[in-house]
């Protein structure tokens, strides 16, 4: 995985504003929208940049919650919940870039259209790893209540999980399209990029008939 690029200082300002809507306990959610959204949006399709976003944004609010104290499970869940509605907006965001690189058929879009892939793939998977990470420093209630939250993620799937295989499913049909009518070169890589976004989307639908699978039981 790449290392980021964003300064510290960009990750301490997103960490203190997210404590900040913790410790106030007020419009919870929208709040961690909000700051994850406006986070998100300023750095590139690169799965450690999220990552870092995401660990901060988390941090921040268990920090918060821990000075607020009481009754912080409720809270908890909206903070993640506003983490999980901003990824599914950046998500859609995603699958849009992506169907542009993908009509443009310009060879130097091959390398950031598997970029854009290979985050939009990792995006729930970085949003349970950030929660987790958090658990591990935590102390007290967060640290089971983050378990908790993690683990139902994990079996039953986010929001943003759901958008992503939503939108990787519709992009694998799209390029499928593209390269039969002749509107994307298969010469720039794209056979290849599609097999393997089919490998992708096929594995994420196995794992999501898995996760109802489980909630059923």
């Amino acid at each position: 995985m790449d290392e980021h690029t964003i300064p510290m200082e960009t990750l301490e300002t997103i960490k203190q504003e997210a404590r900040q809507a913790g410790a106030d306990g007020m419009d919870i959610s929208a709040r961690i929208h909000d700051i994850t959204v406006r986070a998100i949006e300023q750095r590139t399709l690169n799965v450690a940049e999220i990552k870092a976003v995401l660990a901060s944004v988390s941090a921040g609010v268990n920090l918060g919650l821990a000075e607020r104290g009481g009754d912080i499970a409720q809270s908890l869940r909206a903070a993640v919940s506003g983490m999980d509605q901003a990824l599914i907006k950046f998500a859609q965001s995603t699958q849009l870039m992506i169907e542009e690189m993908l009509t443009s058929g310009r060879e130097s879009h091959v390398d950031e259209l598997k970029q854009s892939l290979q985050t939009l793939r990792d995006l729930e998977h970085l949003l349970i790893d950030a929660i987790r990470q958090t658990a591990r420093t935590s102390t007290g209630m967060l640290v089971m209540e983050a378990n908790r939250v993690a683990s139902h993620l994990k079996t039953s799937g986010s929001d943003s999980g759901g958008q992503m295989r939503d939108a990787l499913t519709q992009l694998t049909t799209g390029v499928r399209i593209a390269i039969h009518s002749g509107k994307v070169s298969a010469e720039l890589g794209t056979r290849e990029i599609a097999s393997r976004m089919a490998l992708v989307a096929s594995g994420l639908l196995t794992g999501a008939g898995e996760a109802l699978r489980n909630k059923v039981k």
